[in-house]
């Protein structure tokens, strides 16, 4: 014979059911959240220290986020950024800069030991927040895109960092800008007598020289006193 049922004890039971099912679920998400936070930690702390140690086992990856070294210094030079490993940006990574992070290791089943930072110089510096573009390093002068935040750099950025690239592109911008300046300054701004017209040319000539070696004395000036570089040698320069 079947034993007869006492809907209180079933509830109470139930209710026990229930209570057991919730603390497991809980002390589930609560195991889920600690590991999710212990690899946060570790990974910006992997972030903050950025060890010269990098993998090379990395699977399936996508050909157009791959960059060599010599790509990303010319990029460097040609809009005057700063390419330094994570640990020197005074900046916290946003967070979907982590997500990011997250899924690659995931997917490639390996912790990346080696972040860099692809940003102008204010970048790495506490009171500005530019837009940089974060790599990981594969090994090899190779360096694999994990995420881009932020907006565009600026249209003009290139033609006003242009005379900064290097030696030969500053001596080129002063001699072009001087020589622009001697010869289509109107000539009565030059001389005010009518009879030296005749040698507006060397007049002109020595205006050229005068703005030339001005100019130069001023940036180099300029430059040592303040302790500037040209792109070619500070795009890995540490020096902010």
């Amino acid at each position: 014979m079947l034993e007869r049922i006492n809907l209180r004890l079933e509830l109470l039971k139930e209710r026990e059911r229930i209570r057991q099912s919730q603390e497991r679920l809980i002390d589930e998400v609560k195991d889920v959240l600690l590991r999710a936070h212990e690899y946060e930690e570790k990974l910006q702390e992997r972030i903050r220290k950025s060890s010269d140690i990098a993998s090379e086992d990395f699977n399936n990856l996508k050909p157009e986020n791959i960059f060599s070294l010599p790509e990303i210094r010319n990029i460097c030079t040609r809009y005057r950024l700063r390419f330094l490993e994570t640990r020197y940006l005074r900046h916290p990574l946003p967070y979907e800069a982590f997500i990011h992070i997250k899924e690659f290791e995931k997917k490639q089943q390996t912790e990346i030991k080696q972040f860099s930072i692809l940003a102008p110089a204010e970048a790495f510096r506490l009171d500005k927040k530019t837009d940089p573009l974060l790599f990981a390093h594969l090994g090899n002068d190779r360096y694999y895109l994990l995420h881009q935040w932020g907006n565009d750099l600026s249209a003009f950025r290139k033609v006003i960092m242009f005379p900064l690239r290097n030696f030969y592109t500053l001596l080129a911008t002063i001699i072009i800008t001087s020589f622009a300046i001697a010869f289509l300054v109107p000539k009565e701004w030059i001389v005010y007598d009518e009879h030296l017209y005749p040698m507006m040319y060397n007049f002109r000539m020595f205006l050229f020289f005068l703005l030339t070696t001005g100019s130069m004395a001023t940036v180099f000036y300029i430059g040592i006193t303040r302790n500037k570089e040209l792109s070619e040698e500070a795009w890995n320069s540490k020096w902010i």
